[in-house]
């Protein structure tokens, strides 16, 4: 009768350990998934930042090439507020022109006269806004994230009257 006691109290505590070691893999799998949604944020998110910056970078880029007089310029054409930058080849008047619209930065590579047009434009990066303004030989962009961030960037424009 002995043997049946030992043999009962040793499958309780077998299945003492097995529960145990169940519950703590449980939270280790609990650990590792949180884990790999902090991290997968993280890295959406840095890669956000780059694309961001990377654009300011580009935009500043493409203004430090056109520094020439009248180059680049703020119009509003058809009520979006746009830097144009111009370029001439073969004797023609080419525009870049880099806008915020519908939640978006874009590019658009058109002639000159020709219509904005989202259609044709490439979309740079996801943004809330960009507020542009020119005043004497700086340009200052400042640009909103979808997460609320504000990144400014000023270029002194070398060959510009006003």
């Amino acid at each position: 009768m002995n043997t049946e006691h030992a043999k009962a109290k040793h499958s309780v505590g077998s299945l003492f350990i097995f529960l145990l070691i169940g519950i703590y893999t449980v939270f280790v799998l609990l650990l590792v998934l949180i884990g790999v949604g902090a991290y997968r944020n993280k890295v959406d998110e840095a890669r956000y930042t780059a694309q961001i910056r990377t654009s300011l970078g580009y935009i500043a880029n493409k203004v430090r090439a056109a520094d020439q007089i009248g180059g680049v310029s703020i119009e509003e054409l058809q009520g979006v507020e746009t830097l144009v930058i111009r370029e001439w080849h073969d004797n023609m008047e080419y525009h870049t022109r880099i806008y915020a619209a519908h939640g978006a930065l874009y590019e658009q590579f058109v002639f000159a006269g020709d219509d904005l047009d989202h259609e044709d434009s490439l979309r740079i990066a996801d943004i809330a806004s960009l507020d542009m303004q020119k005043e004497g030989g700086l340009l200052s962009l400042l640009l909103h994230t979808e997460t609320g961030q504000a990144l400014p960037l000023h270029i002194r424009l070398h060959a510009a009257t006003d």
